[in-house]
């Protein structure tokens, strides 16, 4: 006698597997997002602004670290030595930690090919240099960025001096002042240069933003700094 096979018996596996592919391309994608925008907001201070986006079909390669694509768009983004005023990144063919993201929440982008872009003002600059490279209490010294490079002027111990220089970049992700021309109303060479050289030795280290970048331009428009950024080499 053959016995009566209950057919819920074999539905169940199925339906249970296609629950899961449901659950997988419709809230994982949600999840991610909303664990990006977490990490991102304790990677920096504050900011004023977060758009993210991202595409992957399917959803489960996301249970991999794998984004097709990844765009992320920020404003008044507080960053540890630093503001950075607008911030754009667009990658493509992304590998992201899921471990990190999940379990520590921290973004970590392992890999990628795209493009960065942001900018700093000149008003966070001047506070930048006087944070970390001159002791100028009184305010005496400005950094003003002109279509020329940038410029520091005012005085130093009474010193008025005007210094010219241009951004050069280093190690792929440092942006330095290179000086190119010096005006002082001193006759004391030895105490300018004693001077010049602190403020020769400002950069901006992006390389702390946490993505592997190679910085192939900046320049300088309605006083600002923009920089353009290739992710991945």
């Amino acid at each position: 006698m053959t016995k009566n096979k209950k057919p819920g018996r074999n539905i169940l596996p199925g339906l249970t597997i296609l629950l899961l592919i449901i659950a997988v391309e419709f809230y994982l994608p949600t999840l991610v997002t909303e664990q990006l925008t977490r990490a991102l907001a304790l990677n920096f201070h504050s900011a004023k602004e977060f758009n993210i986006k991202h595409k992957t079909i399917p959803a489960a390669k996301l249970l991999f670290g794998q984004m097709e694509n990844l765009v992320i768009e920020g404003s008044q983004i507080e960053a540890k030595p630093y503001k950075v005023d607008v911030f754009y990144l667009d990658a493509r063919s992304a590998r992201i930690s899921l471990t990190d993201l999940l379990l520590k929440g921290r973004f970590t982008l392992k890999k990628a090919k795209g493009r960065l872009a942001f900018s700093f003002e000149e008003k966070e600059l001047d506070n930048y240099l006087h944070r970390f490279y001159i002791d100028d209490p009184y305010n005496e010294l400005q950094l003003r960025l002109i279509e020329e490079g940038p410029r520091i002027e005012g005085k130093i111990d009474g010193i008025m001096i005007y210094l010219d220089a241009m951004f050069a970049v280093e190690k792929n992700s440092i942006i330095c002042l290179n000086p190119r021309k010096m005006v002082s109303t001193s006759s004391n060479t030895q105490k300018v240069m004693d001077k010049l050289k602190e403020l020769s030795i400002f950069s901006l280290d992006l390389s702390v933003l946490g993505i592997p970048l190679i910085i192939d331009e900046v320049l300088i428009k309605d006083s600002s700094l923009y920089v353009f950024a290739t992710i991945g080499g």
